[in-house]
C-alpha cells in the first residue's frame, strides 16, 4: 500500500510540474460577460405598473418606484398622477 502511495504522490507531482511549465493557450475565447442579476436601470424618479396577467385576476396592477427591485411582472412607465 506504502508503494502505490509513493507511486501517485509521484504521479500527481509530476502532473503538477508540467501543468506549470505549460503555456497558456491564446486561442481560447475571451470570457464571456454573465448576464446581470438584477433588473435594468429604470428612471430614477418615475413610477411603474405591473401589467395585469389577466382580467380578474386577484394581483391587480401594482404600482412602484421607478427603481424597486419587487417588481416580478412586466411593466410600464407611467406618469405621477396617474401613479396617485
Amino acid at each position: 500500500m506504502a508503494t502505490y502511495l509513493r507511486m501517485q504522490t509521484g504521479a500527481v507531482r509530476q502532473a503538477l510540474a508540467a501543468a506549470e511549465r505549460r503555456t497558456p493557450d491564446l486561442r481560447q475565447l475571451p470570457p464571456q460577460p454573465r448576464p446581470s442579476l438584477q433588473p435594468p436601470a429604470r428612471e430614477a424618479g418615475g413610477f411603474v405598473v405591473e401589467k395585469l396577467l389577466h382580467v380578474g385576476h386577484p394581483l391587480g396592477a401594482t404600482v412602484h418606484r421607478a427603481g424597486c427591485t419587487g417588481v416580478q411582472r412586466d411593466i410600464n412607465p407611467i406618469s405621477a398622477g396617474d401613479a396617485r
